[in-house]
């Protein structure tokens, strides 16, 4: 019986094996077809089938032969089959183990065959053809041999490159703005079979695709002088694929190697750069891609062809960027320590396409190093658009001189798009000491207020007094023994608690109370010139 094993968790031939040893190969005869005229190396073995059983296996040493019939293949236009009249042929083998060459037709179409042991020895039977019976194993007793002697081919004005995130279709120019982002699609005429990884986009920056002279700062970043390739993906259309891919990145930074070069290009570096995409590969038979562009015989690069500038790959390599300005600036007038800076933005885009950014604000105290503040996010701007945007900073800490601000988009100081110390704006400002906090002004004024009632409710009673027909002031009185007794009854309500000079003064004039007296003194007066004041009335 013929030993039929096989991996299909890996989907793995083991026994019986098939392999096209002529180029173009195709990796795997079960699915895919191979060349016109191919051949195809069939291998296995047979074994006695008690030994099958148990897992022994016993080849037989007498000499074996096995028929193998293709059967006739039948017409079908709509693929492109042509009428193949079936053919059998017979092989000899030894010790149970064979290896046998099968020529393939030189006609496209699908071929099936099959194979038995003939002419036995006597009491000898071959059991496959039951082993075999309703089995999917390739090989079992039966194998099909698709032959495709047809080229892939890039199909005319199929090639598209598209941003990948408006689907805008690109055609003669490709710029930086959308290079890190494209859809390209291709259709291939193939009637038989192409699977995913037979079909690649290469692309390349030139300085030349005459000469196939790579652009030297592709080299520089890249390290190499090699196109860059992509599978693409396969959808099946009649009479052929699609292949396509979903934006890909034709200047992918993270592959540069040299942290100093991983950066886009500079706009001065573009004039006169190219960008050159075509698509290779092969069909399931190992047949390469025909008109898909690449590289030529005379030494230069070719595009994929079309009179139409959409469906050609070849492209002008451009800088199209967002580009700002900005128109004015506004800020807090007379900030003092504790205040917190609201700078207001007014920022137009100047570039050639829309696009957002985000606008660094540093400090400058005194012309030394600037310090950053915060940033400004500016969201999208159409072409020439402008807009006013914010940004509230942390409170001041202490008093400055000489404080300005500069904005910029990379943070750099070298080529800001303000600097408040330039006179185009001369925005430098000083903050001052905070003002003092108005709940300790009311304090204060209350106090004074206090005071100043006090000190008028003291002279009112004194005018009161005066109006009243007695001097207050009087330093003579009508008799001696009043003087005497008054000054034994001033001495008597002078409390013990009181200053020296406060004694004094109440003894001296005992027509003031103690808080008269106080008052006079608050206000400067001392004794002396109190007395001078009374003998002047």
């Amino acid at each position: 019986q013929l030993d039929v094993r096989n991996d299909p968790v890996n989907d793995l031939m083991i026994t019986p094996y098939f392999e096209d040893v002529d180029e173009p190969y195709t990796q795997d005869v079960r699915q895919g077809f191979i060349y016109s005229g191919d051949t195809v190396k069939f291998t296995g073995q047979y074994a006695y089938l008690e030994g099958l059983s148990n897992g022994v296996l016993v080849n037989p040493e007498t000499q074996l032969t096995m028929e193998i019939t293709r059967l006739d293949a039948e017409e079908d236009g709509g693929k492109g089959y042509i009428e193949q009249v079936g053919e059998t042929t017979y092989h000899n083998f030894s010790g149970g183990v064979f290896e046998i060459d099968i020529k393939a037709p030189v006609f496209t179409n699908e071929y099936t065959y099959e194979f038995k042991l003939v002419n036995l020895p006597s009491g000898a039977e071959d059991t496959t053809l039951g082993f075999c019976d309703g089995s999917t194993v390739y090989g079992c007793g039966t194998f099909d041999i698709k032959v495709d002697r047809n080229a892939p081919t890039v199909q005319t004005n199929s090639w598209l490159a598209q941003k990948g995130a408006t689907k805008e279709i690109l055609s003669d120019f490709l710029s930086t703005a959308t290079y890190h982002c494209v859809d390209v699609s291709v259709t291939i005429a193939e009637k038989e079979a192409m699977f995913y990884g037979d079909l690649m986009v290469n692309w390349k920056f030139y300085d030349s695709i005459e000469s196939d002279l790579p652009w030297g700062v592709y080299v520089n970043s890249f390290g190499t002088t090699e196109p860059m390739s992509m599978p693409l993906e396969l959808d099946t259309i009649p009479g052929g694929y699609v292949g396509s891919s979903s934006c890909l990145d034709l200047w992918p930074v993270d592959q540069i190697s040299d942290p100093e070069l991983k950066f886009d290009p500079d706009e001065s570096q573009m004039g006169g750069v190219q960008i050159v995409m075509w698509v290779s590969g092969v069909d399931s038979a190992g047949v390469g891609v025909q008109l898909g562009g690449g590289p030529q015989d005379d030494g230069s690069v070719s595009p994929i062809v079309s009179s139409i500038a959409q469906h050609k790959s070849l492209y002008s390599f451009i800088s199209e960027k967002p580009s700002f300005e900005i128109l004015n600036v506004r800020l807090d007038e007379n900030p003092r320590v504790g205040d917190s800076m609201m700078i207001e933005v007014e920022v137009r885009n100047t570039g050639t396409m829309a696009g957002s950014t985000e606008l660094i604000v540093n400090s400058v105290i005194n012309g030394m190093t600037p310090t950053q503040e915060g940033i400004v996010v500016v969201t999208e701007l159409e072409i020439g658009e402008k807009r006013w945007f914010e940004l509230k900073l942390e409170p001041f800490g202490e008093t400055t001189t000489g404080m300005y601000y500069i904005i910029s988009e990379n943070g750099t100081t070298n080529d800001p798009l303000y600097d408040g110390n330039d006179a185009k704006w001369g925005d430098a400002f000083n903050v001052k000491v905070a003002e003092e906090d108005n709940s300790t002004n009311f304090l204060l004024i209350v106090v004074l207020l206090v005071v100043v009632i006090g000190v008028l409710g003291t002279l009112v009673v004194v005018l009161a007094r005066r109006g009243g027909g007695e001097s207050m002031l009087d330093d003579e009185y009508e008799d001696d023994d009043y003087g005497a007794a008054g000054g034994d009854k001033v001495l008597a309500e002078i409390p013990a608690d009181v200053s020296p000079m406060m004694a004094e003064a109440m003894k001296e004039f005992p027509q003031w109370t103690q808080a008269e007296i106080q008052g006079y003194f608050d206000q400067g007066w001392d004794i002396e010139s109190l007395h001078d004041w009374l003998n002047n009335q």
